[in-house]
């Protein structure tokens, strides 16, 4: 195999492994990044996660994460959603923002009106307004179930 063939072999089994659905290493925070981590509490089977988020008292959008292979997330799993200054007002990442998560027991509703009119979502868990610095990783629990609703605290 002459060497010009073999990258793109190699590019496509990095990105095999990457999108097969294997829980993954907590991912560090970039200096202008900061990064939510997320570990889910419950029972119930578990195919998306959804975060919205304000800045400043600006809703700036939302993300959303499942596994490529379609299946559910397991208990414990670390969930990692990575904000970067695009993705805030003005292109910095701000003091202090707030977010509501959601999760979904299915796949049906991928597409993003789906997302925005919250259609197959349990009800949203809010945090309230916390700080943020850039650098930085900040962790939050997910505890509860879809019958009794979720909640979502910050750990230490």
């Amino acid at each position: 195999m002459k060497k010009s063939s073999r990258i793109p072999v190699l590019i496509l089994l990095l990105l095999a492994i990457s999108f097969s659905g294997c829980a993954a290493k907590e991912t560090a925070a970039g200096p202008d990044e900061i990064v939510l981590s997320f570990i889910l509490d419950t029972p119930d089977e578990v195919y998306q996660i959804a975060v919205e988020y304000w800045a400043g008292d600006v809703f700036c959008g939302g993300v959303a994460q499942s596994h490529a292979n379609g299946s559910r997330f397991t208990k414990n799993e670390s969930h990692s959603f990575l904000f970067d200054p695009s993705m805030f007002p003005d292109g910095i990442v701000p003091e202090s923002m707030k977010i509501a998560v959601m999760l979904s027991d299915s796949l049906e509703h991928l597409d993003i009106d789906s997302l925005a009119a919250r259609v197959g979502f349990c009800d949203p868990c809010e945090t309230g307004w916390f700080s943020v610095s850039a650098g930085t990783v900040y962790h939050f629990s997910l505890n509860g179930s879809f019958a009794d609703g979720f909640s979502i605290t910050a750990d230490a």
